[in-house]
């Protein structure tokens, strides 16, 4: 206590001495605008009074003109838009530059001179002619011109209807830590200056317009046009929406403290989901009123924006929303959108870097809204009752502790141009809002609300920054908050922890993850909850002694669960650890992390040896991911009566260093039937077993640049079995594989690409007994990726590499793996694959139409080179190859996905056969023609068209038809593979 004393007393001093030379500064306009809706055009004058409150005399200023980042690629929103996937700005159809026509600006009857700061073209440098000396104050006289851009972002026009926002020369923040100049982004908000409003806004008469501010009857003028007049104090921004068909609604409602607040709802369309907005519009304000403190000014308005114009976004007194997707939905947001009035709007931190200040603590009360006005505040209701799973946890939440338990999330407490879409969904909203109730819980309701009423009334109106919000809740309850805004705000780990041992007077709690927080401690007897305890923060291992004596079970956070990513062993009873509940479900539901879940699906599968096949999928992961996954599959085969199957098992470790995210561990086992594959009869019998273990050390993304990386080792026992009745052969083969990978991957909305680095090297025994064992080493580099050209059209690109460091039958030919294994081929079929670590229709198989079945792999070239001609294609030394396709920018071709493709390579054969030194010889050969895929090529069908003369000559005195191929590629479908993968 007496170490909390000092803490508590340390930061109050630093804070005391921060409140005494604190400041903001004011930002007053006048500004006269006119819309022109036929040229998409605003023509603005006025000014901007400054009030230098600091103690500094300032001779330049920082200007953000934050339309100006729609006017090129160079943009900083330009760029993040790539860097988050988002095409529809770099390929827009209009190339000439949005934003800023003109823009001249003057202080006394002197032009300024401004230059843009750090390259962007939506923040200016401004030099001054008179320094503003402390208490003193500037006008800066501006006129301008904008080109209203369509929606790529918040301000935009569609369908006659005018979204305008960040819209006007707004100077950047300066404080105790300086300017804080920061260009418009999509994902990242604002940090605004407060100040008083007066704007005239002049449309043609048949536009209604809502705003920030409040206003009178617009004046009609003789010329067809009309002018609104509108005011504002106490605000850090100025929007305003125009359209010449709104609907609207008109409202008002007093608060507890007398307050009379107008309220409007502007709508575009009469959507029946809509039809209590103005109901849900006075809840949310009586709501926020009461949770965090009274609603100030004197309206608020909600405008429904067509669909499309950018999703919810707020301003003071103003919000904008293009949902209609529920009731519910509309409600929600209504209440997130207006909720923001505090949270951003009165109390005004900097959004850009603290973005879980605003949008954590937002939605932490829109979800509470939602609790308390509907049975299912979190959604769960509107999934597919099939998917739906009976858990304490919300969809929402285990989406965060996915995120978590994947080692994906970052760090609320970062600057938001730092996180990627899914973190920034996760970290400024979802992570904090559900931390912000578990300190909700720690505190009691009681004294969490007389810190956040505190917090309102100390700062509302000014920029508070984290440290004021962690003074104000350290001061009011006078309890060491580290834990929650150092550790669990500030850090990208885990929450875990388990029970260990219990006796009726204590139990051991071990903190398994990177986080140190308290846990609550719950009880329960006779299946009810009867009482809980908080602990102290949980750096390793500790004994707690337990308050409650007569209980059956404890469960850490039980009965409002926290974002453990392992909660299975966080309860346990006097008599043991409670079993985990099991439940066999058809098809799929959200994985419920309490429970045992086993889903099942029947299956009809084929295959060229095993014919059709009746099965039974069983598997006990959907999403979000389990820490250990369970994959089975058994076929029966009905033709041969033989049973096939395959079995995968995974687990991940999640791993406390920062340079990696995880460990997954796992085994893969399977066993299949070859059949006929010499031409014999029937009685032939032949299959594999395949059992392979595998370590794969997954790195630490690089969000900024977003590039994943992960490193693989492998080993593989297979074992191949042929017996045959007719010529009386029984034989076994063991062979081991040693692999090993490192995958690189870039993610770009315009230049994604892939690097595989693999090693594989296999010992055998030699055809010919009397020469012992051989042996090969090969090693393979593959980097593909895509060049994105429009919208929707991209030309890919593919290079591959492989040779052989070690391979005693270099000097021998292939002949499709019989006499020489592991070659590396231009076509890579069923015959290439040594290791047996692909799934084929027809292994093996010739004089069928599954021969044909190729995988985008080692050469890549679509011809199915599957004849066992020796050196075709084929080398035991090395191989190098180009492979390129193209969409086709037609919209017919986006319908029916037909590409174009060529393939291009070269590679070593020997120039006699069997004679060791004898030499290599290089060949190059070529395919092209058009290809039909979908799924990202997990399923396509090649029709070659040009051949070099060597391919060509092998294929002349056949059908057309033999040349066609086709690739069924299972891997591009697997579910944990793409689940993991999603969104970096």
């Amino acid at each position: 206590m007496y170490k909390q004393l000092i803490i508590i007393a340390l930061t109050s001093f630093s804070v005391l001495v921060q409140a005494q030379s604190y400041f903001q500064q004011q930002v007053d306009y006048q500004l006269d605008a006119e819309l022109i809706p036929s040229e998409e055009r605003i023509k603005v004058a006025g000014n901007l009074v400054y009030t230098n409150n600091s103690s500094t005399s300032l001779n330049e200023i920082y200007l953000h003109i934050w339309a100006n980042s729609y006017s090129s690629d160079e943009s900083a929103f330009a760029e993040q838009q790539i860097r988050i996937g988002q095409t529809k700005f770099h390929f827009r159809d209009n190339i000439e530059p949005y934003g800023y026509r003109s823009i001249n600006l003057r202080q006394g009857v002197r032009d300024l001179s401004f230059t843009n700061h750090d390259g962007h073209p939506d923040v200016l440098k401004v030099s001054l002619e008179d320094a503003i000396a402390p208490g003193e104050s500037t006008t800066i006289d501006m006129d301008f011109e904008l080109k209203v851009p369509p929606f790529f972002s918040r301000m935009g026009t569609q369908d006659g209807y005018f979204q305008v926002t960040q819209w006007f020369p707004k100077p950047a923040v300066f404080d105790n830590n300086g300017w804080h100049p920061m260009p418009y982004l999509d994902l990242g908000e604002f940090y605004s200056e407060f100040g008083k409003y007066q704007v005239d806004i002049t449309v043609p008469e048949n536009y209604l317009v809502a705003a920030t501010g409040i206003s009178d009857e617009p004046k009609l003028a003789d010329n067809g046009k009309k002018t609104y007049s509108f005011s504002a104090e106490k605000v850090h921004d100025f929007a305003w929406c125009a359209y010449d068909n709104f609907k609207t609604k008109e409202g008002e409602v007093t608060l507890s403290n007398g307050q009379k607040v107008k309220l409007y709802v502007y709508e575009v369309d009469e959507y029946q989901t809509w039809s209590k907005s103005l109901e849900f519009l006075e809840r949310a304000i009586v709501y926020y009123s009461e949770q965090v403190g009274p609603y100030p000014y004197p309206q608020a308005t909600v405008v429904q924006s067509p669909g499309g114009t950018g999703g919810g976004m707020e301003y003071p007194m103003l919000t904008t929303i293009d949902t209609e997707d529920s009731e519910q939905s509309v409600d929600h947001v209504i209440a997130h959108e207006v909720g923001h009035n505090w949270f951003y709007g009165i109390l005004a931190t900097n959004e850009r870097t603290d973005a879980w200040m605003d949008e954590g603590m937002n939605s932490f009360f829109d979800h509470k809204y939602n609790d308390e006005y509907y049975d299912s505040g979190t959604y769960d209701s509107s999934l597919p009752k099939f998917f739906r799973a009976d858990s304490t946890r919300s969809f929402l939440e285990k989406t965060v502790v996915w995120q978590c338990k994947r080692g994906r999330n970052q760090a609320c407490r970062i600057h938001s141009n730092e996180m990627n879409s899914l973190n920034y969904g996760f970290g400024a909203y979802e992570y904090p809002a559900w931390s912000f109730k578990y300190l909700e819980n720690y505190l009691g309701e009681d004294l969490f609300d007389k810190c956040i009423k505190s917090y309102y009334e100390e700062w509302k109106f000014k920029h508070p920054q984290p440290e004021d919000l962690k003074e104000v809740f350290y001061r009011v309850s006078d309890k060491n908050l580290d834990w929650f805004f150092e550790d669990l705000l500030g850090e990208a780990g885990f929450v875990d922890h388990s029970i260990g041992n219990i006796t009726a007077e204590k139990v051991n709690i071990k903190n398994n993850g990177h986080l140190n927080i308290p846990v609550r401690l719950d009880f329960k007897k006779d299946g009810a909850w009867i009482g809980h305890q908080w602990t102290d923060v949980i750096v390793d291992e500790v004994e707690i002694p337990l308050e409650m004596q007569d209980f059956d079970e404890v469960y850490i956070n039980g009965a409002s669960p926290f974002m453990d990513v392992n909660p299975r062993n966080n309860h346990k009873g006097i008599k043991g650890r409670s079993p985990a509940k099991s439940k066999l479900k058809l098809f799929a539901s959200i994985d419920d992390p309490e429970k045992k879940e086993i889903y099942w699906l029947p299956s009809l599968t084929w295959n060229y040896h095993s014919k059709a096949m009746l099965g039974l999928h069983l598997y006990n992961s959907t999403f979000p991911q389990k820490k250990t996954r369970l994959y089975g599959h058994v076929g029966y085969s009905i033709a041969e009566n033989s049973l096939s199957w395959i079995g995968n098992v995974e687990q991940d470790f999640m791993i406390k260093n920062p340079r990696f995210r995880k460990l997954t561990t796992g085994i893969n086992h399977r066993k299949f039937t070859r059949r006929n594959t010499l031409g014999l009869s029937q009685a032939d019998d032949s299959f594999y077993y395949r059992t392979s273990p595998f370590l794969k050390l997954y790195f630490t993304p690089d969000y900024k640049n977003r590039k994943d990386s992960w490193l693989t080792y492998s080993y593989t026992n297979l074992i191949y079995q042929f017996a045959s009745d007719v010529i009386l052969i029984d034989e076994t083969e063991i062979n081991h594989f040693h692999e090993l990978s490192y995958n690189l991957e870039k993610k770009s909305a315009l230049k994604p690409y892939d690097l595989e680095v693999k090693a594989m090297f296999h010992r055998y025994d030699s055809p010919n007994p009397e020469l012992g064992a051989d042996q090969f080493l090969r090693i393979s580099s593959t980097f593909k990726g895509e060049l994105k050209y429009s919208e929707k059209s991209a030309f890919s690109y593919r290079f591959f590499a492989g040779f052989f460091p070690i391979n005693t039958n270099r000097d021998v030919s292939s002949f499709n793996n019989d006499l020489a294994r592991g070659s590396l081929n231009l076509s890579y079929n069923s015959f290439a694959d040594v290791s047996y670590s692909d799934y084929w229709l027809g292994r093996g198989v010739q004089d069928h139409w599954t021969e044909k079945q190729f995988l985008y792999e080692q050469g890549g070239f679509k011809t199915p080179l599957i004849y066992n001609n020796g050196n075709l294609g084929k080398s035991n030394n090395a191989l190098f190859t180009a492979n390129f396709k193209s969409d086709i920018p037609i919209p017919l071709f986006r319908v029916i996905p037909i590409k174009p493709y060529a393939d291009f390579g070269i590679y070593s054969t020997p120039i006699q056969s069997g004679l060791p030194g004898a030499g290599q010889e290089w060949n190059f050969d070529y395919d092209a023609g058009f290809a039909l895929e979908f799924l990202d090529g997990a399923f396509g069908i090649y029709l070659p068209l040009i051949q070099s003369e060597g391919i060509r000559q092998v294929y002349d005195a056949e059908e057309y038809v033999r040349r066609v191929s086709f690739q069924f590629d299972l891997r591009k479908l697997k579910p944990w593979d793409l689940i993991d993968r999603l969104e970096m």
